[in-house]
């Protein structure tokens, strides 16, 4: 299964697919099949999102190049 990586308009980063996160030191998070980790940085639960973005009026929509590239 591929890993996807979605930034949602105004909130998080989701992740789904078949992928490990580990902190600085290597140890793994739960796993899981998919998360949300926190743009706005107002987040309680780092570096997982907890809706925090919505009463920051947290702001970001980026949208790829028309030819994006595989860089």
């Amino acid at each position: 299964m591929t890993t996807t990586i979605t930034l949602k308009d105004d909130g998080p980063l989701e992740v789904t697919g078949d992928f490990e996160m580990v902190d600085d030191a290597g140890v793994p998070f739960r796993r899981r099949k998919s998360l949300w980790l926190c743009r706005c940085g107002h987040t309680q639960r780092p570096p997982f999102c907890d809706a925090s973005h919505s009463e920051a009026g947290f702001r970001s929509c980026p949208r790829a190049p028309a030819t994006a590239s595989n860089d």
